[in-house]
């Protein structure tokens, strides 16, 4: 059999390229989205999409190819289709700000959906009688391919550089520095060592910032836990404003000016995900023959922490929930049931799951760390006092302080959806300590720290008009098996947490360090401004 001649191949190649303008605009729709984000993101989340939009556009090539019966001319409905799935929720909300939609009514919106799916099935109809064969689908391919190229260039370039001479290399190294600073392992036997549960509260505040800003007294709470056998701190406060940067800390023991000095001006917090990912107390505690169990939060930097997930999380998580979020199809539900698609109700279920699930780590035999980000009491605002569902506001999102109080809801609105909320969540730990407890098989350490305080007062590029008290006095408390709390009388910031558990459980020789607080502005996270720490204590009675 003689082999195929060079010419043949090269028209294949060239064939296909003609055909392939709707998997080259697909992949461009996803990594032009990634590039505008891909300071939060890992690379990663893009293959999801990717694979959903390149078999939709299969699907959508096979059908127009099955009743036109031309390979351009189906490449091409299938373009145009892509087109106008994710050009639609533009012209929706151009549209209802319009007065004949302003109403809501549901029957109005499905005439817009009628009439832009009759609009796709004309030009359909177009391009079927078209007598001749498309001669520019390969002017659509170059184009399409030149603007894959630009978004790819750009992806490309962005992490050489930031994993080559960014700050994500020291971010990589700081872990292992951390590990060796600690020194020799514990002689403890590893029959004694305790389960610990680390349950992150995301955004609780401090009972005194409740108290004065909330009008909310959460006393009963409290004595509830210290009848348990807790230990409350009166005083804690966060060492960093944003959750990621005060989980980096907490989570490396340690301060995070030296790994990211230099940075300043950068907005990457991919190696905050690095942080977190590769921690040093992990490293510590793997090392003493610890499990880890984690459960997903929703929140992709956090949902980066190692050990075994035992939830399962959404499918391409927020990024492509976001992603997905502007389409034909997700706008067209929305439109008729007045309700998102999954994001809202995923949430919920993430936070029920967690808090119901949790004790079944404890049963192990074996030592075990567990990890749980509970994106609760901290917005969206999705859970009324008794746990029935709170409609959402308008859209889902896990934005805080002016981000959320300037374009999503009111202050007053925000106080009132944090406290119900927060209500909720009371009556939920309650209940899982008892459960905690019961279930573990091991001596149980506890951690049920929040990470920063709520945000209705927080403006994210102003520290002096900001409630400094509000964002970063939190709610702490631990449960020691020995009730030991000696250690936690002159511990009042999260940096020091682990310290406290490494050096009273595991006998290392570990120093705490000293307590500070930082704000820092959203655009510019690396920007540390010191807080004084005499404006984060309880007022004097």
């Amino acid at each position: 059999m003689m082999e195929p001649r060079p010419s043949f191949r090269w028209n294949a190649l060239r064939n296909a390229f003609r055909l392939a303008h709707p998997w080259l605009l697909s992949a461009f729709l996803v990594l032009s989205f990634y590039s505008a984000n891909m300071r939060h993101l890992e690379f990663c989340v893009v293959l999801y999409p990717l694979g959903v939009t390149g078999a939709a556009c299969l699907l959508l090539w096979g059908s127009a190819f099955l009743i036109i019966r031309d390979s351009d001319k189906a490449s091409l409905a299938a373009t145009l289709g892509l087109v106008m799935n994710f050009l639609f929720p533009h012209v929706f909300r151009a549209a209802k700000a319009h007065p004949f939609f302003a109403a809501g009514n549901k029957w109005k919106m499905f005439s817009l959906v009628t009439a832009w799916a009759l609009l796709y099935g004309v030009c359909v109809v177009r391009i079927f009688w078209a007598r001749k064969r498309p001669v520019w689908s390969w002017g659509v391919s170059l184009l399409v391919s030149g603007m894959l190229g630009t978004a790819a260039a750009q992806v490309l370039a962005y992490h050489m550089r930031e994993t080559l001479t960014g700050p994500r290399r020291a971010a990589r190294a700081f872990p292992g520095k951390v590990r060796a600073a600690i020194g020799a392992m514990s002689c403890v036997s590893r029959r004694d060592l305790p389960h610990i549960a680390y349950l992150l509260v995301d955004g609780y505040a401090r009972a005194d910032v409740l108290q004065d800003l909330y009008n909310f007294d959460n006393s009963a709470f409290l004595t509830a836990l210290r009848a348990k056998g807790f230990f409350v701190q009166e005083r804690a406060f966060a060492n960093y404003c944003q959750t990621a940067l005060a989980q980096a800390s907490t989570l490396n023991l340690n301060y995070l000016q030296d790994v990211l000095s230099g940075q300043e001006q950068s907005s990457d917090r991919v190696v905050l995900g690095d942080l977190i990912a590769n921690n040093a107390l992990i490293a510590i505690l793997t090392a003493h023959g610890y499990r880890v169990h984690r459960y997903p939060s929703g929140y992709h930097l956090t949902d980066r922490f190692p050990g075994l997930r035992l939830l399962p999380a959404s499918p391409g998580g927020q990024f492509s929930a976001t992603f997905f979020d502007e389409t034909f199809l997700t706008t067209l539900v929305n439109a008729l049931y007045r309700r998102r698609v999954n994001p809202a109700e995923a949430h919920r279920h993430r936070v029920r799951a967690t808090l119901e699930y949790l004790p079944l780590s404890l049963r192990s035999l074996d030592p075990v760390f567990v990890y749980a980000h509970i994106v609760c009491p901290h917005p969206p605002f999705l859970f009324r006092a008794d746990g029935s569902p709170m409609p959402l506001q308008r859209s889902y999102t896990l934005s805080d302080g002016d981000h959320l109080t300037g374009a999503e809801l009111s202050p007053d609105a925000y106080v009132a959806g944090y406290v119900s909320q927060l209500q909720f969540l009371n009556a939920q730990l309650e209940r899982l300590m008892d459960a905690m407890l019961c279930a573990s098989v091991r001596p149980l350490v506890i951690v049920l720290q929040a990470d920063h305080g709520p945000g209705s007062r927080l403006l994210w590029e102003d520290k002096e008009r900001t409630d400094l008290r509000e964002r970063l006095a939190i709610f702490s408390a631990f449960y020691f098996p020995d009730g030991d709390y000696s250690a936690l009388d002159t511990v009042f910031s999260s940096v020091n947490t682990f310290r406290v558990i490494l050096r009273q459980f595991l006998g290392l020789d570990i120093p705490l360090l000293p307590d500070r607080a930082y704000f820092s502005k959203w655009s510019l996270p690396y920007e540390f401004h010191e807080v004084s720490l005499h404006s984060l204590l309880p007022p004097s009675p």
